[in-house]
């Protein structure tokens, strides 16, 4: 699956789910659902106001549930999806003090040789605030620590990134493949 695919719950509901949105979940789920769709099953779990999970299952067998918690105290959501057990896309993002600051981290092609890719888990940062803003990259690492609740300053951000590009009062810099600019 993709991003946009696990991501796809928090465009189609939201932040939060509410009962209006279960009371309707067979006809709104039915685009997903049936033998010449996507998904042999498609069911929404209200856990709490903040949080609620999606569970999907392909007619092939393989189940995949996203969990989405909104922290309306901090202007905050996590997402997270695991496929057949795996771990498969955390996003999260949080308002900072003047701006946001949002993490991806999956799985993504990060090399290979001779049409043979190199697959690894990788981090996507971004954090702005107004015209000023930074965005990162993160290749072959360990799941991120949460920035729900605990947003660092831009620049320990997207310390350590493999390519990184940073915008500030309109000048641009950065380091992409190595090469700084």
């Amino acid at each position: 699956m993709t991003v946009l695919d696990n991501t796809m719950p928090l465009y189609i509901w939201g932040e939060t789910l509410d009962k209006e949105e279960l009371e309707m979940q067979d006809i709104s789920t039915s685009i997903f659902v049936g033998e010449d769709r996507s998904y042999r099953k498609y069911d929404l779990e209200r856990e709490s106001e903040t949080r609620y999970r999606v569970i999907k299952e392909t007619h092939d067998g393989e189940v995949t549930i996203t969990e989405i918690e909104y922290y309306p105290d901090l202007d905050a959501v996590r997402l997270e999806t695991v496929s057949n057990g795996k771990l498969e896309l955390v996003f999260e993002y949080a308002k900072t003090k003047d701006g946001y600051a949002a993490q991806y981290y999956f799985e993504t092609i990060i090399g290979g040789s001779y049409g043979a890719p190199q697959r690894g888990m990788c981090a996507y940062k971004i954090i702005f605030s107004g015209l000023n803003g930074s965005k990162a990259r993160f290749i072959d690492v360990e799941e991120p620590a949460s920035i729900i609740g605990n947003v660092p300053d831009a620049e320990d951000f997207i310390k350590g990134a493999n390519d990184w590009l940073t915008i500030k009062d309109g000048n641009f810099t950065g380091e992409l493949a190595g090469e700084s600019f």
